[in-house]
């Protein structure tokens, strides 16, 4: 997906390598112990007092500043507050509307962007080189828009981050990087989720892109475990847009078969998700928000993701991939990392959609009457524990 761009691999690295300064590690006597630095435990110890440094830790790598070299040149942009937080808008002609902007104080904000140039020989060509987004510069987007200065696709584009010129050189760490002046066609959010440190860049960002998704969008949502947190339910059911959710099949469940309690977690499942149903249809919502379950036989399902079309395109413009499911788990217990990628990159667009078909062709439309199949019958007390526990999964 992404070759010849070390921002993405340092800024990875820097994270990993962060996270693994506050976590246990093993040793070989199956000891744990704390990194001798970090000289707060998190249970022995005072507790806020570890998650306070640990998100300090983590804030300081996903500050962009961190990563756009020289910041003493940049000239930010005031705190408003007529923008909302992480508003997606793409200005551009290609999808008219939405760009991932940042309203908080300089010292709230944690986007890093990675902007990445068209490889020459993309457009029509099918070559393997074509296939992937060369990476051109780390930036920070601040309280401007992304967008085309023209549809010409000769034209260089308009990035309008304080500290992204097109020109020559960018700089990264400090160091002097010579660039293309090939236009620049697809951009990366790297977005992290410590709900357990405070860190929510992913559920803010993600919200903002479902927020302000409209009737002129088509957005697909895959998630291996659907079992969505309130606000981002709310968000899908009060959206114009048209949401193709895809879950899985009982039986394409990764704990299907299990023994003890835990194989009644697919039963969980297949509760909440009747829930979201009644909800969708007491909305009369049922052709905006369609619902589907994969299903392969001898086959679990895990897949997660994001996929936005404009209306009347073929292809999708924006995508969010990685760890995340969506659900109460990812945002608020687990630590998880995904890339929001937007890009008008024809050849990137075709493998994203060839994605998105190649889960939704495997699977089936699933309504009212499914859940009322003998088979779809979830016992009482499964229900009683999914809803007294569904925030821990």
């Amino acid at each position: 997906m992404v070759k010849d761009c070390p921002q993405l691999a340092d800024f990875f690295h820097k994270l990993v390598t962060t996270v693994s300064t506050f976590s246990f590690q093993l040793q070989q006597d199956d000891s744990l112990v704390l990194d001798p630095e970090f000289n707060v435990h998190p249970y022995e110890g005072d507790i806020t007092e570890f998650k306070t440094k640990a998100r300090t830790l983590v804030e300081d790598v996903i500050d962009p500043e961190h990563w756009n070299g020289n910041t003493s040149q940049h000239n930010h942009q005031p705190h408003t507050t007529e923008t909302k937080s992480h508003e997606l808008h793409c200005t551009s002609p290609e999808f008219s509307h939405r760009t991932l902007v940042d309203n908080r104080p300089k010292e709230s904000r944690t986007k890093p962007v990675i902007l990445l140039r068209q490889d020459a020989n993309s457009g029509s060509s099918t070559s393997p080189q074509s296939q992937h987004a060369t990476c051109l510069h780390t930036g920070a987007v601040q309280q401007k828009d992304i967008s085309n200065s023209s549809s010409n696709s000769n034209s260089q584009e308009n990035i309008d981050t304080e500290s992204v010129q097109n020109s020559d050189s960018t700089m990264h760490d400090g160091k002097e990087h010579m660039t293309s002046d090939l236009p620049l066609d697809t951009w990366i959010f790297p977005l992290v989720q410590m709900g357990p440190l405070g860190v929510t860049v992913d559920e803010e960002v993600t919200s903002g892109i479902l927020n302000t998704a409209d009737s002129d969008m088509e957005c697909y949502l895959a998630s291996g475990y659907f079992n969505l947190t309130r606000t981002y339910m709310d968000i899908v059911l009060r959206s114009k847009a048209k949401f193709n959710m895809l879950m899985a099949s009982p039986q394409v469940n990764g704990f299907y078969g299990a023994k003890g309690i835990s194989g009644f977690i697919p039963d969980s499942y297949t509760y909440i998700a009747k829930k979201f149903c009644e909800q969708r249809d007491s909305r009369g919502q049922q052709d905006r928000i369609q619902m589907y379950e994969y299903y392969k036989d001898n086959w679990t399902f895990h897949a997660k993701g994001l996929w936005i079309y404009q209306s009347g395109k073929k292809l999708p413009f924006l995508t969010l991939m990685g760890s995340p499911n969506f659900g109460h788990r990812s945002v608020h217990r687990d630590l998880e990392a995904q890339l929001a990628i937007i890009t008008t990159n024809e050849n990137l667009q075709k493998q994203l959609h060839q994605e998105q078909e190649r889960l939704y062709t495997q699977s089936e439309s699933v309504d009212k009457a499914t859940y009322q199949q003998e088979h779809r019958k979830v016992p009482l007390w499964v229900k009683i524990v999914s809803i007294t526990t569904r925030n821990f999964w």
